[in-house]
């Protein structure tokens, strides 16, 4: 099961699926959906509540904004959009792992699925870079004036990749040095200077011994400092913080967006305009086919899923910053989630990747929060069983031999 979802969110959020089979996203977007189905159950039969409830709120946000875009603009409800939000819904499922000791084997699953992305998505970037367009879709594709077409990539594989790398060549493993050249190349390759930059500065922070608290709190502090830079534009039609990036072409897309934005939620502050149905529905509203929210950070949150949308991501982005250690996990992989949280809530000041693009790794934060592993808490007996249904059978048959 989790080998089926991860796969799954990488293929469909890296937009693979449309080199292969467009035809192919009804059914990678139902594997979120069945296995929140499935957990809830579970959840449920064992009178734990607090999950199943959380999903709800989650759909009842999403359905009301759906409706709210409806109403703000004319067009009619999509309820199919809702669909693409699915991995922010499998918390329930993660939960269950993480609570019977799957989190070591979540990791694990993460890092074999981004080894294999990455280099597929290597080999197709270095395919274009060289002129061989085969490989290459308009659904793969990115461009801009300065960087010219580059093909876009899954950020949060190459991130966990490259944080896991970073501890393990720290613990003097040479499997370490491996992980940050595939992951260093495959970033090099996305030409992503925000990315990138986030990623550095949480990796300098790391090399310098600074204690985890000091990384949590210099990342919240930069993504709290943004909020309010980029939603202050609500209130004083005047500001325009993209004003400071002069004649770069990001700056300038940014900067046209934010005006749109602000001029629609100055009108909808409460629940924002709502999830547009397509983005030539939504491009038609602001007349111009180029505007994305998710390019907005905090702002485009609000824009498209209300104040309360704004509330979730806040909350989601404090949720990942602020991963505790496990008792349950090796030092190094403690050190992969917590550096990989830090700097997705860090990207969030221009990127609100935990809400729009990596919602099943939210989830798995927002599990980790649910299901904290105490000092000294041992895991249960059935951890594996639901992971890896033959591990203990395995193990007991070693200990028995070695007797």
């Amino acid at each position: 099961m989790v080998h089926a979802l991860i796969a799954a969110e990488i293929f469909f959020t890296s937009r693979l699926y449309f080199a292969i089979d467009p035809s192919l996203q009804p059914v990678l977007l139902a594997i979120p959906v069945v296995m929140c189905l499935w957990a809830s159950a579970m959840l449920l039969l064992r009178l734990e509540v607090l999950p199943v409830v959380g999903v709800l709120a989650y759909v009842a946000l999403l359905v009301t904004e759906s409706q709210q875009f409806g109403r703000t603009t004319g067009f009619p409800q999509n309820i199919n959009t809702l669909f693409q939000f699915g991995w922010g819904i499998t918390f329930p499922f993660f939960y269950m792992v993480i609570r019977q000791g799957g989190l070591s084997y979540v990791l694990r699953t993460i890092l074999i699925y981004s080894v294999i992305y990455l280099i597929i998505y290597i080999v197709i970037a270095a395919s274009a870079q060289a002129g061989i367009q085969a490989l290459l879709g308009r659904f793969l594709v990115a461009k801009d004036v300065e960087r010219g077409e580059r093909v876009i990539m899954h950020l949060t594989s190459a991130l966990i990749l490259w944080f896991w790398g970073l501890e393990q060549a720290r613990a003097k493993r040479m499997i370490g040095l491996a992980a940050l050249g595939l992951s260093a190349l495959a970033i090099a390759y996305a030409q992503s200077r925000v990315y990138t930059a986030c990623i550095v500065v949480v990796t300098l922070l790391r090399l310098a011994g600074t204690d985890r608290r000091l990384i949590r709190l210099i990342c919240l502090s930069c993504f709290f400092v943004s909020v309010g830079v980029l939603c202050y534009g609500v209130f004083e039609a005047r500001w325009n913080p993209f004003e400071f990036f002069g004649s770069e072409s990001s700056g300038i897309a940014r900067r046209k967006a934010y005006a749109i934005a602000v001029h629609f939620l100055q009108a909808n502050q409460w629940l924002g305009v709502g999830l547009a149905g397509d983005p030539a529905a939504l491009g038609y509203v602001v007349q111009d086919d180029w505007f994305s929210p998710s390019d907005l950070g905090p702002l485009g949150v609000w824009f498209s899923l209300g104040s309360f949308g704004l509330l979730l991501f806040c909350g989601l982005t404090l949720v990942a910053c602020s991963y505790r250690p496990r008792m349950d996990l090796a030092p190094v992989d403690n050190g992969t989630f917590l550096l990989a949280g830090c700097t997705l809530g860090l990207y969030g000041i221009i990127a609100p990747t935990l809400i729009f693009g990596a919602g099943a790794y939210a989830s798995i934060f927002v599990a980790c929060w649910l299901s904290p592993m105490r000092a000294g808490a041992a895991r249960e007996p059935s951890a594996r069983r639901l992971v890896e249904p033959d591990l203990a059978q395995r193990r007991s048959g070693r200990s028995h031999a070695s007797r």
